[in-house]
C-alpha cells in the first residue's frame, strides 16, 4: 500500500490491512515538501537582484559626497544580499535535484537502482540541506529523515521484478532496454512542464523503436510482458489522488455538504466514465475490472437505471 502521511489514512491502513506493508508516497514525502522551497528561494533571489539594481539606480543619482557614500554602502549591502540569495537558491536546487534523481527506479543503463546507495545519497543531500540558512525547512527535512527507511521499498520490488523477467528467459539487455523506456514513460507522465514531457516522450519513442527493430515480430509480446510487470512498481498514490480530484470538484460545488446518495452518484460516474488520456484511454474502470466491454455512455446507463427504478416504484 502507498499513501501520504495523513493520520487518518495511516490509522485506517493499520486497522484494515494489518498484514500489508505501507510505503510512504514519494511525491508527498519529498517533492511536495521540498519542491516548494525551490520556487520560494528563486523568488527571493530575484527580489534581492531587483533590490540591488534599485540601489544602483539610486546611487547613480546621488550628488553630495555624504549621500554618495551612504548610497554606495546600501548598494554593496544589497549586492552582498543578492549574491547570498543566488548562491542559496543554486545550492538548494542542486541538492533537491540530487534527491529527486535518487528516486528513479532504474539507472541510465536500465539496471534497478540500489536501495542502500540511494538512501545514502539522499541522506547526504539532506544533511547538507538542513545546514542551509533556511530555518523553516528543518521540520520538513526531519520528517523525511523519519520516513527514509520505508520510502524506497519500491526499489526492492523493481530488483525482484527484473530478476523474475530474466528468469523467464528474457535476455538481460532486453529487460534493461524496456526498463528505460518504461521509466521515460513515467517521467513524461509526471512532468509538469511541456518541454520536459516532450523530451521524455521522445526518449521513450526512440527507445521503443530501437527495440522494435531488434525484436521484430516479438516486440509487442515482450513489451506487454515487461511493462505489465514493471507497472507493479508503485512509488506514489497518484491513482488515488486522481479520484480525489474528481470528488473534490463535487465537494467544492456543494460547500462540502455531501450525503451518501451524492457519493454513490460520484462512484457510479467514476466507474463508468471513459478515460480520456493515458494508457487506459478509451476504457472505463468497470471494463478493466470485469473484462466486459461497456457499450453505452455512463449517463445513458444511469438514465436507464432511473427509468427501471421508476417502473418498479410505479408497479
Amino acid at each position: 500500500m502507498v499513501s501520504d502521511e495523513g493520520q487518518g489514512i495511516c490509522s485506517a491502513a493499520c486497522a484494515a490491512l494489518p498484514g500489508i506493508n505501507r510505503q510512504p508516497d514519494t511525491f508527498h514525502a519529498i517533492s511536495h515538501r521540498l519542491g516548494k522551497w525551490v520556487n520560494s528561494l528563486e523568488r527571493s533571489a530575484y527580489a534581492a537582484i531587483e533590490n540591488e539594481y534599485h540601489c544602483m539606480e539610486v546611487f547613480e543619482s546621488a550628488k553630495t559626497e555624504k549621500v554618495i557614500q551612504k548610497r554606495m554602502d546600501a548598494y554593496f549591502e544589497a549586492k552582498t544580499d543578492a549574491d547570498k540569495a543566488i548562491m542559496l537558491y543554486e545550492i538548494y536546487k542542486f541538492l533537491y535535484h540530487c534527491i529527486i534523481d535518487n528516486l528513479q527506479v532504474f539507472d541510465k543503463q536500465g539496471n534497478p537502482c540500489d536501495r542502500e546507495s540511494a538512501e545514502e545519497e539522499i541522506r547526504v543531500a539532506l544533511d547538507y540541506m538542513i545546514s542551509l540558512p533556511v530555518s523553516k525547512i528543518k521540520k520538513d527535512i526531519n520528517t523525511i529523515y523519519n520516513l527514509l527507511d520505508e520510502l524506497l521499498g519500491y526499489l526492492d520490488t523493481s530488483r525482484q521484478i527484473s530478476q523474475n523477467l530474466i528468469a523467464k528467459g528474457i535476455q538481460p539487455y532486453i529487460v534493461q532496454a524496456f526498463s528505460l523506456a518504461w521509466q521515460y514513460q513515467k517521467n513524461a507522465t509526471k512532468a509538469k512542464k511541456s518541454e520536459r514531457r516532450k523530451y521524455y516522450a521522445a526518449k521513450e519513442k526512440e527507445q521503443l523503436e530501437m527495440m522494435k527493430m531488434m525484436l521484430d515480430d516479438n516486440f509487442e509480446t515482450v513489451k506487454t510482458e515487461v511493462f505489465t510487470q514493471l507497472d507493479k512498481i508503485i512509488q506514489s498514490s497518484a491513482i488515488v489522488e486522481n479520484i480525489n480530484s474528481i470528488v473534490r470538484a463535487f465537494l467544492n460545488t456543494s460547500g462540502n455538504r455531501i450525503n451518501q446518495e451524492i457519493l454513490n452518484l460520484i462512484m457510479f460516474y467514476h466507474n463508468h466514465r471513459r478515460y480520456k488520456a493515458g494508457k487506459r484511454k478509451g476504457k472505463t474502470p468497470m471494463e478493466l475490472l470485469t473484462g466486459t466491454k461497456q457499450e453505452k455512455d455512463w449517463l445513458k446507463i444511469l438514465m436507464e437505471k432511473l427509468e427501471n427504478h421508476d417502473h418498479l416504484l410505479a408497479a
